[in-house]
Formats: C-alpha cells, sequence, structure tokens
C-alpha cells in the first residue's frame, strides 16, 4: 500500500505491482496433504504477516480480506505482501457506521 486518499467521490488507495506467488499456491492443502509446513516456516511468516497488518492499521485502514490469495510471496527476494485492498475500508467510516 503506496497511498491512500478520500475526495467526494470515494475512498481511493494507490498500491505497487507485486510480482510473485500468492500464498494459497504454496501452502499444503488438503489436495497437497503429503507436505505440511514445520514450525520453524509458519511461526516467521505469521510474524511477517502480523507486520504487514500492524502498518495497514496504522495507516488507519481495515484490510476486510485477509486469505491465502491476498498474500504474495515476492519473487525477488521471498517477502510476504498483503494485495487486493478492493475491499479495504478507512477506520473512520466502520466506526461511523457502528455509532449509527
Amino acid at each position: 500500500l503506496l497511498d491512500s486518499f478520500e475526495d467526494k467521490q470515494g475512498f481511493y488507495i494507490v498500491q505497487e505491482f507485486i510480482e510473485g506467488q500468492p500464498l494459497s499456491e504454496l501452502m499444503p492443502t488438503s489436495t497437497r496433504c503429503g507436505k505440511r509446513w514445520s514450525e520453524n516456516q509458519v511461526v516467521p511468516m505469521l510474524r511477517e504477516i502480523l507486520d504487514i497488518l500492524e502498518f495497514i492499521h496504522s495507516q488507519d485502514i481495515i484490510h476486510c480480506n485477509i486469505n491465502p490469495n491476498s498474500i504474495i510471496k515476492r519473487a525477488s527476494d521471498g517477502k510476504l505482501y498483503l494485495i487486493d485492498f478492493s475491499a479495504i475500508q478507512p477506520i473512520q467510516a466502520l466506526l461511523l457506521n457502528i455509532q449509527e
């Protein structure tokens, strides 16, 4: 997420294109049960995702659709990135909806 802004017509975001694979392609599923991630693989991945969420929330944005398809492992360095901000909401808008 590079930037976000709001004007009279709506809420907009600017995000970088990330070349890589979605986490859904890298995670073992019921169709690929033969290979499970170890605790040594899972814990660093979760920490990296939590760091991403901490940054997003510090920008007063809630992603609203976190899933393995919206997390990309960048091809160039293996770093995780949260993508698909199409369902995001500014925190202030969510708070207003709760108060109504």
